[in-house]
Formats: C-alpha cells, structure tokens, sequence
C-alpha cells in the first residue's frame, strides 16, 4: 500500500496517527501542496478530488478521505481499535472527530484559502481573521463537548489514543501554526500534552516528515 500524503496536511497527520498506533508498514509517497502537485497528473487521476491524502492499494485501487481510509484501516487491523467500545462512547467520539473534520478544518484548506483570495479579494489580514475565526470556533465547540461529556482516561474516551484524538490533535497543531489562542482549553491542553509524549503520534507528527 501507498499513503499519498503532505507533511503539513492535517488530514494526512490523521492517517499517519492512524498507521503508527496499529503498527501498519506502508510506502509513503509525499505530494508537494505548495506546488499544486495535486492538481497536476499523475495525482489528478489518481484522486480526481485533487486532494490528499489517498490510499493506493497494491491492487491499484484507490481510497481517498481521511476518515474513509481511517475506516479501511481499522477493519485491515482491528486492534488497537481507534473507536470505544460502548456504542454511545463510540457515537460521541465519531461526532466530536466530525466537529473538526466536518465542520473545521475544511474551512482553512489551502484550496479554500485561495479561491476566498482570488474571487473575494481577502489579503493577508482577512485570511488570518478566517482561519482565527473557524479554528476557534471549532475547538471551543469540542472543548465544550469533552467538558460536558462522561469521559475518562488519559485521552479523550480511554486510555489509549482514538478517533477524537485523531482528529483534535492535527488542528491543535493547526492553532499554533497560525497563532490561535488556546490558553483557556483546557480540556484540550491537557490532550495535546500527552499526545506530545505518545510514541506513535511523535512518529506521525509533521516534524518528523520535513
């Protein structure tokens, strides 16, 4: 198999999260974003969506989206499972994924970010206020959830790392790439403090691919 992947691509550090915690061997092949890589062949037929990351099977085919490859890969190794294994916890921890996947991180694609610049005339000032705008907004909504939500463990439902963590942690790092206020977390500070020390999301974390 082939991750198709971006260092600085939230969306891929998921993916690479998912891969390290269930120990999965795979080729990695990087796809340079900044370069619009994506948007030129060979990748354009690869993933007709132009984005990433995408996994290329040995047999050729192909499965784009995070959390549809996120799916792949916990029934290809079930254990350690990403999702808990009460259906409610489970629930809670797929919507508080899709808080961030759905509703967050779309909004501040490099891809968003252009098209707002080019037919809308956003300058520097206007993007930083876009990106301010989603990031905390969203992380304030999950905080919010984890606060109020009958959790326990070391991460958000357990003590291992799960779909929650998968999905928090990239735009945590997101926040702080673009200097988003997130002091008053807490809930969230306390999760990016141990993933920090977490081995595999160490692995899988953007630094470790430039």
């Amino acid at each position: 198999m082939k991750l198709h992947h971006f260092a600085h691509s939230s969306a891929s550090y998921r993916v690479r999260m998912v891969l390290a915690l269930k120990q999965i061997e795979i080729s990695y092949v990087t796809v340079d974003m900044p370069a619009q890589e994506q948007t030129r062949l060979p990748f354009a037929a690869l993933n007709p969506q132009r984005m990433v990351p995408c996994l290329e099977l040995d047999d050729g085919r192909v499965i784009p989206q995070s959390l549809a490859i996120i799916d792949y890969l916990e029934g290809l190794v079930p254990e350690p499972s990403v999702y808990p294994a009460d259906p409610v916890l489970r629930s809670q921890a797929l919507a508080l994924a899709l808080f961030i996947g759905s509703e967050t991180a779309p909004l501040q694609t490099r891809l968003v970010r252009r098209i707002l610049a080019e037919s809308f005339g956003f300058d520097e000032a206007a993007d930083q206020r876009w990106i301010t705008t989603w990031i905390r907004r969203g992380l304030e909504h999950a905080n919010a959830f984890l606060a109020a939500s009958d959790h326990a463990g070391t991460f958000t439902f357990g003590e291992t790392p799960g779909i929650a963590d998968i999905f928090i942690v990239p735009q945590l790092r997101n926040a702080a790439r673009f200097g988003v206020a997130t002091d008053d977390l807490t809930e969230l500070n306390r999760l990016d403090a141990v993933a920090k020390a977490h081995p595999a999301l160490a692995k899988a974390h953007p630094d470790a691919w430039l």
